[in-house]
């Protein structure tokens, strides 16, 4: 008679639930590639790629258990090619911030650095992202009945 869950059940429950960190990832990004500009949102395929990946991970997370390899290898796969076809379509972002305003003012070298390497930021980011789901999948414990 087994009461209690094993140590490897609760590590799949832990990476299960840190998939909600992919959820409040691309919603992050989507805000912070929006904020500049909330009218462009419409226009822009980076955000809407990001938010639509954020309402996709939490159907998901409600709605499924997580319990397949093949499933969760396929939901990495689809995440991957989105993160792809997102480059492959519109490139890389350009930076939300400009030092551009005012050409006789300096910003300094730090901040042009960190503004030239936001969009690069961003694609790791999103990549990085899913870490989560492969967790899970290294985590999956066989559910014995």
């Amino acid at each position: 008679m087994k009461t209690g869950k094993s140590p490897a059940e609760y590590r799949f429950d832990d990476s299960r639930n840190l998939f909600n960190a992919t959820i409040v990832g691309n919603l992050l990004l989507a805000v912070f590639m929006a904020a500049p500009n909330l009218a462009d949102f419409p226009y822009s395929g980076h955000v809407q790629t990001s938010f639509y990946t954020a309402c996709l991970a939490f159907a998901l997370q409600r709605l499924y258990n997580w319990g397949s390899q093949k499933a969760n290898a396929l939901i990495l796969i689809v995440y991957l090619a989105a993160c792809g076809a997102e480059y492959a379509i519109w490139g890389l972002p350009g930076s939300p911030l400009s030092t551009k305003e005012d050409p006789y003012m300096g910003k300094g070298l730090f901040l042009e650095i960190v503004l030239w390497s936001l969009p690069l930021i961003y694609i790791g980011l999103r990549v990085l992202l899913a870490l989560p789901i492969v967790l899970t999948m290294i985590s999956l414990v066989p559910r014995s009945s």
